[in-house]
């Protein structure tokens, strides 16, 4: 769970949900969403203009092989149902590991290839994948000490989310 001391990247935020949810707690101090759409970073940066303008909350257009940050820059990274998009898993993780401090945290949250292929998402060209092989992208990508939690929802089944620690 994120403190209001760290400076938090997401990677992928889509329509803002993990931007409300944590913001409305009051963390963390510093929120960075990066995304490809141009339409949602447009519609994020309205929702959230006030949070923009107090600088707690910045919002960037940009692909996930070529982060536009300093190395180090951040102490955690989450991702949520984005890496289905990822052409390059790997280059992804390495950068996240490169803007990651040193003992940072990458989380990211998943359906398995299990339950795409269920629902028809393969077919439409989701890229699933299977905890074991997450885990493998972490650990080629040179992430330690890494661990996969699991839960369930009603509406989404079980889901995952695995992390890993920068060297």
């Amino acid at each position: 769970k994120p403190t209001a001391h760290d400076h938090l990247l997401e990677i992928g935020f889509g329509g803002g949900n993990l931007i409300k949810q944590l913001t409305t707690q009051g963390l963390p101090n510093q929120f960075t969403g990066l995304e490809l759409s141009t339409e949602a970073v447009r519609l994020c940066k309205k929702q959230y203009h006030p949070l923009i303008t107090q600088g707690r909350v910045t919002l960037h257009t940009a692909n996930t092989t070529t982060l536009p940050f300093k190395p180090g820059q951040f102490n955690k990274i989450c991702s949520i149902n984005a890496l289905y998009f990822w052409p390059n898993p790997i280059a992804v993780l390495k950068e996240c590991r490169r803007v990651l401090s040193p003992n940072g945290t990458l989380y990211i949250c998943y359906n398995t290839k299990d339950l795409l292929d269920m629902y028809g998402f393969s077919r439409i060209g989701l890229r699933g994948y299977s905890v074991s092989q997450i885990e493998t992208l972490f650990s080629e990508s040179g992430f330690n000490n890494i661990q996969t939690t699991s839960a369930r929802s009603l509406r989404n089944g079980s889901f995952y989310c695995s992390y890993g620690f920068a060297s």
